[in-house]
């Protein structure tokens, strides 16, 4: 069930008699109370039972859905207009202070507590531009209260931001039982039931925030200050900044000329590594996969079986079938504990300084352990991994003992 349904279903709580409410404990019984249903405008019958809470009944007829908030809304505004007094919540004036945009804002808070304002004047539904708030005050400093009672809907959206200070007193969860006591409903409406600022601007001005708002401006200046002095000396410092460049300038000379030195001595290397490659003559790959001819392998100093073998004992025969590894993985692996070739040593020193076009003049250990990779796939011992250059291990050769591969010398014959 809604809560409008819920509402709906409850009796009315205060009779109409001329111009005010009244409880049903506070008039005569039945007819005699002289009260209409605010709502509706029918006759109300005021119950005194002897155990039960006093309540009014529609007399003749049906109970008005809206009766029940309806009296609780103007019961609420009458309360107001008789005590002239009412608890506000608290309050956090927040205080922003910045000098330039190259200065960070500063922030600071100030909070009062809930306190009770006395209204010296205050009126129901006065028109206040497009708006009619259920009570308009003054206070004592002359300042404007605007006041919304609660009962199933709350203030709308855009008179939140067209009234300044508007406060909202909610009674949606009032109970029934606290409505037949006329003082008791007084406090909640006064005093204890929740309420909120919708804006606020009576706590802008006062002296303790207008304290605090100095405070924070005088902070706001000692930064500024500080950003200027900083200014200073970044403008201190600009000619060692270029003094610095200048050596930067002058040591990336001295770099390009230990380039140019480098080069010179990779020179003969590169041509002994193409001279060997150019040679070379591949065959067909056969055997076992830990002695296969791969086009490049003289980049490696030793028998192809044993960098091929550990390519083998370790990311093949070594993990479960599944497992994942990458072409870096095995490189990384290989070149820390096969040595390479001299001429393929000296030029992997320097291998930063060769262009892309040399590069493609040779085959790295990169290029021969990726290509050796690619015919264990070819061979279903691996196949292609989720991502590029990675290899799933499907399957091993259950006929070959990876510990009976032979460190052969080199001439031995491949």
């Amino acid at each position: 069930m809604s809560e409008s349904q819920m509402l709906s279903n409850l009796r009315v709580p205060f009779g109409q008699r001329g111009s005010r409410l009244y409880a049903a404990k506070d008039v005569q019984r039945g007819l005699d109370c002289g009260c209409h249903c605010p709502k509706c405008g029918a006759r109300l019958i005021a119950n005194h039972p002897k155990i039960k809470r006093h309540y009014f009944s529609h007399h003749q007829a049906k109970d008005c859905p809206g009766g029940y908030e309806t009296a609780i809304h103007l019961m609420a505004k009458q309360i107001l207009l008789d005590y002239r007094w009412v608890r506000t919540p608290g309050k956090t004036v927040e205080l922003i202070e910045r000098h330039y945009s190259e200065i960070d804002e500063l922030t600071d808070q100030v909070s009062y507590p809930e306190r009770d304002l006395q209204l010296t004047e205050i009126v129901s539904e006065q028109k206040e531009e497009r708006w009619r708030p259920d009570l308009t005050a003054t206070l004592r400093n002359g300042a404007t209260l605007f006041i919304e009672i609660k009962v199933t809907h709350g203030v709308h959206e855009e008179k939140m931001v067209d009234l300044d200070n508007l406060l909202e007193i909610d009674l949606s969860k009032v109970k029934a039982s606290q409505l037949s006591d006329t003082e008791v409903f007084a406090e909640i409406v006064l005093r204890s039931a929740p309420r909120d600022w919708h804006r606020c601007s009576l706590y802008d001005n006062l002296e303790r925030t207008e304290t605090n708002r100095k405070r924070l401006r005088t902070r706001a200046e000692a930064q500024y200050q500080r950003w200027l002095e900083a200014t200073k000396q970044e403008r201190a410092m600009a000619d060692e900044e270029r003094r610095v460049a200048a050596n930067r300038r002058q040591k990336a000379k001295a770099d390009q000329k230990a380039k140019f030195h480098s080069r010179q001595l990779i020179k003969p290397l590169l041509e002994q590594a193409q001279k060997e490659q150019r040679d070379y003559l591949p065959l067909p790959s056969k055997g076992t996969p830990s002695d296969w001819r791969i086009e490049g392998e003289e980049v490696f100093a030793g028998h192809r079986s044993e960098w091929q073998g550990m390519i083998h004992r370790t990311f093949v025969y070594g993990r479960p079938i599944n497992s994942v590894f990458s072409v870096n993985d095995v490189v990384r692996h290989v070149c820390a504990n096969i040595p390479l070739a001299p001429a393929m040593a000296g030029l992997m020193k320097h291998r930063q300084i060769l262009t892309a076009e040399e590069l493609d003049t040779i085959r790295t250990p990169d290029d021969v352990i990726a290509k050796y990779l690619f015919l264990l796939g070819l061979s279903a011992y691996l196949q292609p991994g989720a991502h590029d250059g990675t290899y799933v291990v499907i399957d091993r050769d259950q006929n070959w003992d990876p510990s009976t591969i032979l460190r052969r010398p080199r001439g031995s014959g491949y």
